[in-house]
């Protein structure tokens, strides 16, 4: 799959060299997970959520270093582009804050007339548990369209299901399968994954 800051040099006229500066800026929104994955790294598993408050003190952040054009900031008026990039925990726990956060963002772009309105990406890595929940489903119904989407698998169903497991031991291979096919057929068919080898 193509990194979205080669997609972005091709789509902008106004960059004669090719180049664009895209900035990935990272929301951890959850450290909640609904797996309890036998290789999981993260032991400091919660159930913390990100406030609206705060994910909208981030994006009004966004657009000030922009309006600074400090040459030497991590965002200036040279950055083309943003991927806007969620995780947790299982970041689609937090689908309606994702919703909210997104929505809040494009907004602000379009009242300010402002590039990123046209050159924004969302970024999602997922284990597919939730993903046919209505939060989830409204979500990929509007920005379906500006999602870089992944589904963990890890191989097979016997060999996903012995190691991403819910609490009650049993596995998620299907979960996540039928997650791949839906988001594959509906929105886009170049659907990332993430494989753990273990």
């Amino acid at each position: 799959m193509r990194q979205y800051s080669e997609i972005i040099s091709q789509m902008n006229p106004d960059n004669p060299l090719g180049i664009a500066q895209t900035r990935n800026v990272t929301f951890v929104v959850t450290d909640s997970c609904n797996l309890q994955c036998k290789y999981c790294y993260e032991t400091h598993k919660g159930k913390r959520f990100m406030s609206i408050n705060t994910a909208k003190r981030i994006v009004d952040y966004l657009f000030e270093m922009y309006d600074e054009d400090d040459p030497n900031g991590f965002i200036n008026k040279n950055t083309t582009a943003l991927v806007l990039e969620f995780i947790g925990g299982e970041p689609l726990l937090a689908a309606d804050l994702i919703y909210e956060t997104c929505d809040y963002f494009w907004r602000k772009a379009i009242e300010r007339k402002h590039p990123w309105a046209d050159y924004f990406r969302i970024s999602i890595t997922s284990n597919g548990v939730c993903y046919f929940d209505e939060s989830v489903q409204r979500f990929l119904q509007k920005f379906g369209s500006r999602l870089s989407f992944s589904i963990t698998v890890d191989g097979d169903k016997e060999m996903h299901d012995s190691c991403r497991i819910h609490a009650d031991g049993s596995g998620s291979w299907e979960e996540a399968n039928n997650a791949l096919l839906d988001y594959t057929e509906h929105y886009n068919r170049y659907l990332g994954t993430k494989v753990t080898i273990s």
